[in-house]
């Protein structure tokens, strides 16, 4: 048996523990004792970690306004900087939407941006323009040019310019992006030497030259709409884009409230009085003509010339542009047409007999005297009427529906037999659908399908090593290509397959440059139906050859650079053009080059 005692000196028993085989058993139960503790409370940053970083600001109002439970949240604990959210959240900072520091006078402050390179050559030969924005006035002056190197040069011009126009003004600041033009060591050398202070932004933030960026946009969307609007080459957007920028300094402006640019130079009205559509219709007057020869020829209008108060006219057949001061603008016409009949078409209403219209002036009787035998007068036929389709037919046809789905519904068959040749014309036409441009097709609801249709393209040309690309050579004429687009249906007008191919600007090309020889030999009818009539006599078998993309297996002997499709080059790629190896459509002398390359088959073969 084992005792336990207490201390003390009574010494008492607290306790006895038997001894079994050995060992001592405490029998009864355990009592266990608990401490209290003061359960700890997470801060707000733990807790943000535990939840996913979310925000700290967004914890603290939740646990307060008691809509999340489980958790101790002490809500006297401040967030804290976390540097994980900082890596992983890090976005652009945004920029104040209206600049607080403007420029109190003319010339304190200019903005600067480079814009292009254009996908087609102006008619001048630029692909890019420079632009001075004044801070002050917002005046805007454009400078074309046909390499970034020439911005320094440009640069030069407007602050000479500035000076000498407006005595008094000197330039102070230079506002600009990181683009390399703006930052070469001659450029830099330049604005020291005169003082000029420079001020750059951020790089990938343009948001700080939103002065430019937003003209820019605004005058290429506006050049847009006034070439889209008359249908005029897109070579003609310098014309366009100098033309808005001219009206631009004329109008009012949200960053100059009341006032005008020019107003706020000259300190009088702008004078918008040549102001006309641009591609109006002109008559120029020609000051060579004969006495007998036609005084006037038709032109169109394209902007206003700065140096001469003249007009530039721009020459369609001509391909340039002039100025010229003797011109009479055509009116604009706007038809409103009602009641329109169809050619062909008569109102029954209106049929006479002949002898029968009242109004008709008195005639002399000038007929024969009854021992000449008069003939017999033939009455007027009166002008055949085509069928018209059933009301409601054009509707349909505008809601989608296919023309064989809008005729079954709308005539019966036996109508539809009566239909002529015309009638069956019109109905065709009526259900053809222009073709989309190729941005419209991009942005289409069959965009990817035509995305598809342009990469399958552009990988047939290189397996067949069409081109090369090349740096820009040094005085080359670069040619423009564009895409053809073309939807094949089916009779119903159902779309089977969407079709793009490459073809080359040949007009840009010039004679003895890239291009010699055109001369293609082409198959006579009558030599046609000789070899038929041949044929039939001797019993002889006619094949016919289809050479799918035929002029792509011709070689070219000139030397010819075309400029690159929409995005086809890589960035690393950027200025780059294509080395022409082999012929494509629309090459002035592609259907010489495939006359000579197919002539040489023959000749191989065995024939002569």
């Amino acid at each position: 048996m084992c005792q336990i005692l207490s201390k003390g000196p009574d010494r008492r028993v607290i306790a006895e523990i038997p001894q079994v085989e050995g060992l001592y058993s405490v029998l009864g139960s355990c009592q266990v004792h608990h401490a209290r503790v003061a359960k700890t409370k997470l801060t707000v940053h733990k807790v943000h970690r535990i939840l996913g970083h979310v925000s700290q600001t967004a914890i603290l109002n939740a646990v307060k306004k008691g809509l999340i439970m489980g958790l101790e949240v002490d809500t006297m604990s401040k967030p804290e900087f976390c540097k994980t959210c900082v890596k992983a959240k890090s976005a652009h900072k945004p920029f104040p939407n209206k600049s607080t520091s403007c420029a109190l006078a003319y010339g304190e402050l200019v903005h600067t941006d480079l814009w292009g390179p254009a996908q087609t050559t102006s008619i001048g030969g630029a692909l890019y323009y420079i632009s001075f924005t004044d801070d002050y006035s917002r005046q805007m002056k454009l400078h074309f040019l046909k390499l970034k190197s020439e911005a320094l040069d440009a640069f030069k011009a407007y602050e000479a310019w500035l000076v000498r126009q407006s005595p008094g003004v000197c330039l102070l600041k230079l506002r600009s992006d990181h683009r390399g033009e703006y930052l070469s060591a001659e450029f830099d050398q330049y604005l020291r030497q005169n003082g000029i202070e420079r001020q750059l932004t951020v790089h990938h933030s343009p948001q700080q030259n939103g002065v430019v960026e937003r003209l820019n946009k605004m005058l290429v969307e506006h050049a847009m709409a006034m070439i889209l609007a008359k249908g005029l080459p897109k070579y003609l957007w310098a014309e366009a884009i100098n033309y808005a920028t001219w009206l631009k300094n004329c109008l009012p402006s949200r960053a100059i409230p009341g006032h005008t640019p020019y107003e706020l130079i000259h300190h009088t009205m702008p004078d918008l009085s040549q102001a006309h559509e641009f591609g109006a219709k002109i008559f120029v007057h020609m000051q060579e003509a004969g006495k007998l020869e036609v005084r006037a020829e038709e032109a169109l209008f394209v902007g206003i010339d700065a140096e001469s108060k003249g007009y530039w006219v721009y020459w369609p057949l001509k391909h340039r542009i002039s100025v010229e001061w003797n011109i009479t603008f055509a009116p604009l016409e706007v038809v409103v047409a009602e009641d329109v009949q169809d050619e062909g078409e008569s109102n029954v209403s209106e049929v006479h007999q002949p002898g029968t219209n009242k109004n008709a002036p008195s005639i002399p009787d000038t007929s024969p005297s009854p021992s000449q035998p008069s003939p017999t007068p033939t009455p007027p036929q009166p002008h055949e009427t085509r069928p018209r389709p059933p009301p409601g037919y054009y509707a349909s046809l505008e809601q989608g529906e296919t023309a064989s789905v809008v005729v079954e519904s709308l005539m019966e068959a036996s109508e539809l037999d009566l239909l002529d040749e015309e009638a069956h014309l019109h109905l065709a036409l009526a259900t053809a659908k222009p073709e989309p441009t190729l941005q419209q097709a991009l942005n289409g609801p069959d965009g990817v399908k035509w995305q598809e249709a342009l990469d399958y393209k552009i990988s047939q040309l290189e397996k067949l090593g069409t081109w090369k690309v090349a740096d820009t050579p040094s005085g080359a004429n670069i040619i423009p290509c564009h895409f053809i687009l073309a939807t094949k249906r089916s009779p119903d007008g159902e779309k089977l397959k969407l079709h793009a191919r490459l073809v080359a600007n040949g007009q840009r090309q010039k004679y003895r440059v890239d291009y010699f020889d055109t001369f293609t030999p082409m198959a006579n009818m009558s030599t046609i139906r000789t070899v038929l009539m041949m044929a039939g006599q001797n019993d002889w078998e006619i094949h016919q050859v289809d050479i799918k993309s035929a002029y792509l297996y011709a070689t070219i002997q000139e030397e010819i650079y075309m400029c690159t499709p929409p995005g086809y080059l890589m960035e690393s790629q950027r200025g780059k053009v294509l080395w022409l190896r082999w012929s494509l459509p629309g090459l002035k002398q592609a259907g010489f080059e495939w006359a000579e390359e197919l002539a040489g088959v023959f000749a191989k073969i065995g024939f002569s």
